[in-house]
């Protein structure tokens, strides 16, 4: 219930859609699942969560991981300039940007509450409480996009 009014302020980044500019992409670019290989070519470890995405969305996202959900968003500047040595570019980013992230955080919310709520006593549980509790402490929320798209730009 106290999360309420911070998903209602999060459901004010929205996003238009333009279908030609759709790519495919891991949708999971955080810093455990790439390495660099030979000749420093970016190797991805896994493509589990690979999917359509506009570049806008991916960039958004992957800033999210690489800079832990915003708590390190000083590090945004570094992650665009080796994002845009590597692609070329970098997509104007907004609050809409998010959209596709802010619905992850909002699942992965709802599979952890699931989890912790399991009657069984067991590590995944004890795990998903923590989470959970960790995760509600300080939840992803408006404030903290704006100001890591701030130290982005």
């Amino acid at each position: 219930a106290e999360l309420v009014p911070t998903i209602r302020d999060l459901t004010g980044g929205t996003a238009e859609v333009d279908q030609r500019f759709v790519v495919l992409t891991l949708n999971d670019y955080g810093p455990y699942s790439v390495r660099l290989g030979a000749g420093e070519d970016l190797v991805v470890m896994h493509w589990d969560f690979a999917g359509p995405m506009l570049p806008e969305w991916e960039t958004a996202r992957a800033l999210l991981q690489w800079t832990q959900f915003g708590a390190n968003a000083p590090a945004a500047p570094a992650f665009l300039a080796g994002y845009r040595d590597r692609r070329g570019d970098t997509p104007s980013l907004s609050l809409g940007s998010f959209a596709p992230a802010i619905t992850g955080w909002l699942t992965w919310l709802l599979h952890r509450a699931w989890e912790a709520a399991d009657p069984e006593p067991s590590e995944g549980r004890d795990f998903a409480e923590r989470a959970l509790s960790e995760e509600l402490a300080r939840p992803l929320d408006v404030a903290r996009l704006e100001a890591l798209l701030t130290h982005a730009t």
